[in-house]
């Protein structure tokens, strides 16, 4: 530090260094910054702070979102944990849902903490001095002196080092600085004839069929009934063929894991406008592919235990088979793992408490009603407020394949809708939601004709429809704060929302159950066959 003032250092470029404690409601954010996630904006608390320095004077501390302000401190948790922190209530606006990790990045100063500033002196006030020197009628002319009262922060320490932490900021700074201008010093080499040409290339040098109603597509569980439906033909078959009984055991196995991919191939899933579902067309096949394989050897294999004199070649095919169905159970488990997503959005759509009414600002809840006042576009005559899917337009002439039936040429164009605000009517309550940029879920279903040969197949949110909109309020509004923080549910009408979530999440958990145990059936099988086999 140079001399100069009372409080600190003042360099001869009027620059000055002070400490002191900073004015504020103890443990509140004065001024700083927080952020969330690596590319989030930073949010300031307040541009200037006042500092009791440590003379007891009061100094204002202006430009503070200018300033280097250290430390930064860094939590990576889930945002429910994270919006109890200091400084947290300044990113709500980006805030994600409540379960999403996030990084929250804060450099903030708090009422209370000591405070080390390094600036440019902004304003001074003349003050009178102590003393002075007695006039003729014998009173004390006061001599004016000043005072810095205003400084302009460049480097700002917080915490019970920050003395220490402003020396060593200062001095990385002061490095820079003569590493900065050391090149400038330095010739520059002659640009060559493209850089000349493009100053923009030379700085980058440097280092989204049937007409009828809307029909419901979780009406059945297709999956879990033909699952049943083989494991007890396999368990009659253990009857019959009992020296089949490892294979038949190896075919119910691949039986439980149906169900998963199944419903990640018919189920909804969660969209946005723009987005593009991992497609799941190339591992469903496969899936078939590998456990009709795997099926057709099993049971060959549960034929031949009948006859001794076919045991060698039982236990090869047992083998292949076991083998084709590993193909089956890591598709089965592949399309468990791209669920994580709908099972985390479908619980945080069912743990989300009610909003209040009229929603409070910043809060995290859910409404429900019917879409109304929405942007909608018809589809096969629906009013849909958000509609994802095709239109199918057949042409040609109908031609006859080996069996005779006819069929035409057939072309689809995909098409998806979303409407950017709507209101969401609850009673007599209405409520506006800010559409943009929300992942919503529906299993209401169109499939229905448009005119000659053409025909709409599409999920939909229509007017019709019963709908949960979880989110956060803003000044009344529920709006997309951050990721997956919007979220649009919607069920077929006739359907209740609450209860088609209660069903979603059991037939998720029931889906990995199984297909887990399918898995360890099939592993424990595969296992035995190899160990038989290194037995003769």
């Amino acid at each position: 530090m140079g001399a100069g003032d009372d409080a600190g250092g003042q360099a001869d470029d009027d620059s000055v260094e002070l400490t002191g404690t900073a004015l504020g409601r103890p443990g509140a954010p004065v001024a700083g910054w927080a952020r969330l996630g690596a590319k989030g904006e930073r949010r300031f608390v307040a541009g200037a702070l006042v500092l009791r320095t440590d003379d007891g004077r009061e100094v204002e501390i202006t430009e503070v979102g200018r300033a280097n302000i250290e430390p930064v401190a860094r939590h990576e948790q889930p945002w429910h944990t994270l919006e109890q922190l200091p400084g947290a209530s300044l990113c709500v606006a980006d805030a994600p849902a409540p379960d999403r990790e996030v990084e929250l990045a804060t450099a903030l100063v708090l009422g209370g903490q000591r405070v080390a500033v390094f600036g440019l002196v902004q304003r001074r006030d003349f003050v009178a001095a102590a003393t002075g020197a007695p006039t003729a009628a014998g009173a004390f002319r006061q001599p004016a002196a000043q005072q810095v009262s205003a400084v302009a922060a460049r480097l700002l320490a917080v915490g019970d080092d920050c003395e220490d932490r402003l020396g060593r900021m200062r001095a990385a700074e002061q490095r820079a600085a003569a590493k900065a201008a050391a090149r400038r010093a330095t010739p520059a080499a002659a640009p060559s004839s493209s850089a000349a040409r493009s100053p923009a290339g030379a700085a980058s040098a440097s280092p989204a069929r049937p007409d009828g109603p809307l029909r419901d597509r979780l009406q059945h569980n297709l999956g879990l009934l033909i699952m049943l439906g083989c494991v007890a033909v396999a368990g009659v078959l253990v009857v019959l063929l009992p020296r089949g009984r490892d294979a038949l055991l190896a075919m119910a196995a691949l039986a439980l894991t149906l169900p998963a991919v199944l419903d990640a191939l018919m189920l909804p899933r969660f969209r946005s406008l723009g987005g593009k579902p991992l497609s799941l067309e190339a591992p469903g096949v496969a899936y078939f592919i590998g456990v009709g394989l795997a099926l057709a050897m099993l049971l060959g294999v549960a034929q031949a235990g009948a006859r001794p004199q076919d045991l060698d070649r039982a236990r090869t095919m047992q083998l292949m088979g076991l083998f084709a169905g590993l193909v089956g159970v890591g598709v089965s488990l592949y399309c468990v793992a791209t669920g994580r997503q709908r099972r985390r959005l479908i619980k945080l759509l069912a743990d989300a408490p009610a909003h209040a009414s009229p929603p409070a600002d910043g809060a995290w809840g859910h409404l429900e009603g019917r879409m109304v006042q929405m942007k909608g576009t018809a589809v096969a005559g629906v009013q849909a407020g958000f509609a994802s899917g095709v239109r199918r337009t057949w042409w040609g002439t109908a031609t006859k394949d080996s069996t005779g039936a006819r069929h035409r040429n057939v072309s689809d164009s995909a098409f998806e809708h979303a409407t950017p605000s709507f209101q969401l009517e609850q009673g007599e309550q209405r409520v506006t939601v800010q559409a943009a940029g929300a992942l919503w879920w529906s299993s209401a279903h169109i499939d229905q004709s448009t005119g000659t040969d053409k025909a709409d197949i599409a999920d939909v949110i229509a007017a019709d429809c019963p709908l949960r909109v979880v989110a956060r309020a803003q000044g009344g509004v529920l709006i997309k704060t951050g990721e997956d923080s919007l979220l649009l549910f919607a069920v077929a009408p006739g359907r209740e929302v609450a209860a088609t979530l209660r069903q979603l999440r059991r037939r998720e958990q029931l889906g990995v159950a199984l297909a887990g145990l399918g898995a360890a059936g099939l592993l424990v099988q595969l296992v035995r066959a190899l160990v038989r086999a290194a037995q003769g």
